[in-house]
C-alpha cells in the first residue's frame, strides 16, 4: 500500500470562536468545521504535509503538489511511515441513540448508540450507520459518555411522552416507528427540567421537508435561568426562510450566522455552562455567545408571521388554511456534565452495576437498552433509568476470539469526546480495507466493516500488512499475589493456555503478539532476579504444540507499568505449526526457593500475526 500526498493551503476560519470549559474546539461560525491537513511521520524522521485524496484497498493517497508543479504526486509507503496525524476537533457522537462507550477486552473502546443488550449479543449503532451485533462477553465493561451523563431520552414513540401537547406521527421518524409532529396552528409543547443542569447538552434531532411557506415559521425554544434572570435561545429549522437560524433573548444574545436549509434529517445541539453557550446543526455552529445559565424549560411551538418576518398576532388556524409546512422532532436527549471517573472491578461472577451515587450493586443484567437497566437479583428484578448510572462491569466470562482481518493493521485513533475531561479517546485496531477522501473503511474483528468519517480521526499508526486473528483479548493475571494496579487484580495462576486453527501454513511470517504489563526483564537491574532469570526460575515462557519457543523475560528491557505495557511480538518457527488445531501456551517457572513464587504480570491481546510486508 502506498501513499500519494497533496500539498493544500489551510483553510481560514471566517470568524475564529474558541469555546472553552465543555467546549474545547474551534469552530467555523456558519460554516463546516475545516479538516486540517494531515501529516505522515515517517519511520526515517522525517514528515510530509497533505490531504488524503486516495480511493482504493491498496493505496491511501496524498497529493504533495506545490502551485505550477507538473507532478504533484509522490508515492510513500506505509511501511515507510510510522503514524499519521489528522489534527481533528473534537467530535460529537453521531446516531440517533443515546451514546454510551463500550470497552472491549484489551485496551479498545469505541463510543456507540445502543439498541439493545441480551444475555448474547449487543445490538449498537456505530458512526451513525446501521446496527451492528457484538458477542456481549466480548465487552468488558459498558458506561455513560466520557465527561457526561445521560438525564433524559424521549424518542417518542410511546404515550404519553415527556411534552405535553405532543402529536405523535409515523410518518417520519429517525428511530423506532414514530416522532414528534409539528404542524401550523398546533399548540405549543413543552418540557420543565426538574433539575439543576449548570454543565452540558440537549440534543435533537429533526425533519426538513425543505419546503419553503412564506407565512409560517416554528420553533425550539430553550429557556435558561440563572438567578432571577431567564433568557431563551430560540432555533428556527424552517418554513418560511431558507436557512436554519439561532437567537437569544433575555440577558444575551448570540452572534448568529444562518446555515442553509436542505431536506431530510438533522441534528440539532445546545451546548452550554456558566461561560459559554454553543448552538450546532450537525456540525455547523449557527450561534454561540456568553453563558445563559442552566436550561429549565424546552418548548416547540409554532408562529404566523407577516412578509416582514414578524410573528401575527390573532387566531393562527385561520392563517393556516391551506398551508402544507410540516415538521419531525425525534430523539430528544439532555445530558449533564459529570467528571469522568475510573470504572471499578468486578471481582465477582455476577455482573456490577454502577450507581451515580458511586454505589455497586451485583446480580444479573438480562436486558440493557436505550432508556433503562434490568437487574436481577435476591430482591428481585429493578429497573435503572441511566440517568441513575455510571456504567456496568460485566463478570468474567470466556472471551470469543475475534475473526480474522485482513489488510494493512493498524491502530485507529479517534479524536476526543466533546465535553470529555481526561476520559481515554476511543481506540480500535482494525484491517484498513479503503480511504477516500472523506472516510477510512476498516475491518475489526468484532464489529465487523466500519466506516469511520476522516474528521473524526486523530491518528492511524500502522503496523503490518497481513491478517490479524485476535485469539484472546482479555488481561489474564499470571502468579500467585493480588495487585490491585492490575485490571485482573486477582492471580489466575502459572498458566495461561488458548488454541488457534490454521487452514494452511502460510508462507510469509507468523508471530505471536501480545501486551504484557510489570513483566520482569532478563537483564533486571536487581541482581536477585537477574541471577535467577539467567539460571532459569521466574521465567514466563512461550510453547506453541508443546514445544517451547522463547522466554518472553529476555525479550525486554524495562518493567513496565499498568498504564503502559509492551507490545511482544514473537516469530515462530513454521516447523512448530500443523495445519488444523495449535495450542499455544504461557507458562511461568516458580521462584528458586519458593515452588509458590511466580513473577506476577498481567497478559493481553493474545493474537497470532500473519505478516506478508516487512517493515
Amino acid at each position: 500500500m502506498a501513499l500519494i500526498f497533496r500539498k493544500v493551503e489551510r483553510r481560514k476560519w471566517r470568524i475564529p470562536l474558541v469555546v472553552h470549559l465543555l467546549f474545547p474546539l474551534v469552530a467555523t461560525v456558519g460554516g463546516s468545521f475545516a479538516l486540517a491537513e494531515q501529516q505522515a511521520l515517517l519511520i526515517k524522521g522525517e514528515s510530509r504535509n497533505g490531504q488524503i485524496i486516495g480511493n482504493s484497498a491498496a493505496t491511501i493517497t496524498f497529493d504533495t503538489a506545490t502551485a505550477g508543479a507538473t507532478d504533484s504526486r509522490t508515492r510513500i509507503p506505509l511501511t515507510a511511515i510510522r503514524q499519521i496525524n489528522f489534527g481533528a476537533r473534537p467530535r460529537l457522537v453521531s446516531g440517533f441513540l443515546p451514546p454510551r462507550r463500550i470497552d472491549f477486552h484489551g485496551d479498545e473502546g469505541l463510543h456507540v448508540g445502543i439498541e439493545s443488550v441480551e444475555m448474547d449479543a449487543a445490538e449498537v449503532s456505530i458512526f451513525g450507520a446501521e446496527l451492528r451485533s457484538i458477542p456481549r462477553a466480548a465487552l468488558a465493561r459498558l458506561r455513560q459518555p466520557a465527561g457526561e451523563r445521560s438525564l433524559v431520552y424521549e424518542d417518542f414513540e410511546i404515550r404519553p411522552t415527556l411534552l405535553d401537547g405532543a402529536r405523535l406521527s409515523s410518518t417520519q421518524h429517525r428511530s423506532g416507528r414514530q416522532s414528534l409532529m409539528r404542524r401550523p396552528g398546533d399548540a405549543d409543547s413543552s418540557f420543565a427540567i426538574d433539575r439543576d443542569v449548570p454543565t452540558g447538552r440537549i440534543e435533537l434531532s429533526f425533519y426538513d421537508t425543505g419546503v419553503i411557506e412564506p407565512v409560517q415559521q416554528w420553533f425550539v425554544e430553550t429557556e435558561l435561568r440563572t438567578g432571577d434572570q431567564s433568557s431563551t435561545v430560540r432555533f428556527c429549522p424552517g418554513w418560511n426562510v431558507p436557512e436554519y437560524r439561532c437567537a437569544a433573548s433575555g440577558a444575551g444574545g448570540l452572534a448568529a450566522q444562518p446555515v442553509t436549509r436542505s431536506k431530510g434529517w438533522h441534528r440539532f445541539t445546545l451546548l452550554f455552562d456558566p461561560r459559554r453557550v454553543v448552538a450546532l446543526v450537525d456540525d455547523r455552529v449557527v450561534g454561540a455567545g456568553a453563558g445563559l445559565g442552566a436550561p429549565a424549560l424546552i418548548r416547540f411551538r409554532n408562529a404566523a408571521v407577516a412578509s416582514s418576518g414578524k410573528e401575527q398576532a390573532g387566531d393562527a388556524k385561520d392563517a393556516n388554511e391551506g398551508m402544507t409546512a410540516t415538521g419531525w422532532i425525534d430523539d430528544l436527549h439532555i445530558f449533564e456534565h459529570a467528571p469522568s471517573l475510573a470504572p471499578p472491578s468486578n471481582t465477582q461472577p455476577n455482573d456490577l452495576l454502577w450507581l451515580a451515587t458511586g454505589d455497586e450493586l451485583f446480580g444479573e443484567l438480562p436486558t440493557i437498552d436505550a432508556r433503562e437497566v434490568i437487574l436481577a437479583g435476591k430482591a428481585g428484578r429493578r429497573k435503572f433509568p441511566w440517568s441513575m448510572l455510571n456504567g456496568i462491569v460485566f463478570a468474567a466470562s470466556d472471551v470469543p476470539a475475534g475473526r480474522p482481518v485482513d489488510g494493512w493493521i493498524a491502530t485507529i485513533e479517534l479524536a476526543s469526546i466533546l465535553g470529555a475531561e481526561a476520559g481515554p479517546n476511543d481506540r480500535l485496531v482494525a484491517a484498513l480495507q479503503q480511504v477516500t477522501d472523506s472516510e477510512l473503511v476498516a475491518a475489526h474483528p468484532y464489529l465487523g466493516t466500519i466506516r469511520i468519517p476522516l474528521r473524526e480521526i486523530e491518528r492511524i499508526v500502522p503496523q503490518y500488512s497481513g491478517s490479524l486473528r485476535l485469539i484472546d483479548p482479555a488481561h489474564h493475571h499470571l502468579g500467585n499475589e493480588i495487585r490491585e494496579d492490575f485490571v485482573a487484580k486477582l492471580a489466575e495462576g502459572s498458566r495461561l493456555q488458548r488454541s488457534f486453527a490454521l487452514d494452511a501454513l502460510p508462507k510469509q511470517g507468523i508471530f505471536v503478539s501480545l501486551m504484557a504489563t510489570d513483566l520482569e526483564p532478563a537483564s533486571s537491574p536487581e541482581e536477585r532476579f537477574r541471577q535467577q532469570l539467567a539460571a532459569g526460575p521466574l521465567r514466563t515462557e512461550l510453547f506453541v504444540n508443546g514445544r517451547r519457543v522463547t522466554d518472553l523475560n529476555q525479550l525486554i528491557s524495562w518493567r513496565s507499568k499498568p498504564e503502559n505495557p509492551q507490545r511482544l511480538r514473537i516469530a515462530l518457527p513454521l516447523g512448530l505449526l500443523k495445519k488444523g488445531n495449535n495450542v499455544l501456551r504461557i507458562e511461568q517457572r516458580p521462584a528458586r526457593d519458593d515452588r509458590q513464587e511466580f513473577d506476577d504480570c498481567e497478559i493481553s491481546r493474545l493474537a497470532i500475526e500473519i505478516d506478508s510486508v516487512t517493515r
